[in-house]
């Protein structure tokens, strides 16, 4: 009969110690290298979506651009949608900490969001320069 409190194969370790406890150097080293791929998968993939078009982007041109193949990229993420959600969720945490560090240098409401929209524009920069250089409306 076993004690209580004891995990399996003869483990002398209470279940609560063996969860408490901090994660080794080498697990942290795995998740920062998880990480970092997740990272270049999600760079790599927005840099696709705006060539391309997100519907004209397969996880198999991610996966061929990041130069791993298809089946890793799903140890990453579950589906291409949940790259593109990641990318958006990302980004948009990124303008939110922009406008937060905003707000605490410009008391103004109007210069705030001023700042904000700048923000957001200069992100988008290589976006709006195609948008308005490939346009096809005619100058002349």
């Amino acid at each position: 009969m076993k004690a209580a409190g004891r995990t399996g194969r003869g483990s002398s370790q209470p279940k609560e110690d063996a969860a408490a406890r901090p994660p080794t150097r080498r697990k942290q080293l795995a998740e920062q290298r998880r990480e970092v791929r997740r990272e270049e998968i999600m760079k790599r993939a927005a840099q696709l979506f705006e060539k391309n078009g997100y519907s004209q982007t397969s996880v198999g041109d991610i996966a061929q651009d990041v130069g791993m193949s298809k089946p890793t990229i799903y140890h990453y993420f579950h589906s291409k949608e949940e790259i593109l959600y990641t990318i958006h969720d990302t980004w948009t945490a990124w303008l939110l900490s922009q406008h937060a560090e905003t707000c605490e240098r410009i008391d103004d409401p109007l210069e705030q969001l001023h700042e904000l929209f700048v923000a957001f524009l200069e992100s988008r920069r290589s976006v709006a320069r195609r948008c308005v250089f490939s346009s096809p409306i005619s100058t002349s």
